[in-house]
């Protein structure tokens, strides 16, 4: 929670393009909602909830714990082959272990509004930013060259 605050402060662009992210994509507002400034707030409010009623919180990780099948599973690993090899049994208990089940469908749906926002933070930088999606407002082509100018832009002028 603390490092979330932080970030605020110091990284206000970061959370800036965020903020405005969520609103042109799904996978922006996804994002958004799992490491950006809903996901500082929601993590505030759990906090907050923890500590007056466990019991509810502890109802919500319960809850959580439940959606996870052995039809819903992915397990990715990366290593070499001797590591692979042994830990292959392994892999297999922890997978028999979870339970049967069927994943219900995904109940979050993007909500994709344009919107205005500031936010106060106690810092001495303003953090100003403006978005659109030049993919679906205009004729635009990624370019190479855009992604050097935003890393340049990133640690220069800022």
């Amino acid at each position: 929670y603390a490092g979330g605050r932080s970030s605020l402060i110091s990284a206000g662009h970061v959370v800036a393009a965020g903020r405005l992210g969520m609103q042109t994509t799904a996978a922006g507002w996804a994002s958004e909602q799992m490491s950006g400034l809903s996901q500082f707030e929601a993590v505030g409010k759990l906090l907050e909830q923890a500590e007056k009623d466990w019991p509810a919180v502890e109802a919500q990780l319960r809850e959580l714990q439940s959606c996870i099948f052995k039809d819903a599973c992915v397990m990715n690993l990366t290593a070499d082959a001797d590591v692979l090899t042994r830990l292959d049994s392994h892999m297999e208990t922890f997978l028999k272990r979870l339970p049967e089940g069927k994943a219900s469908s995904p109940f979050w749906v993007p909500e994709l509004a344009r919107a205005s926002e500031g936010i106060i933070v106690p810092s001495q930088v303003n953090y100003v930013g403006k978005g659109a999606n030049l993919y679906k407002d205009s004729d635009y082509k990624l370019h190479g060259s855009a992604v050097v100018t935003s890393k340049l832009l990133g640690t220069t002028w800022l």
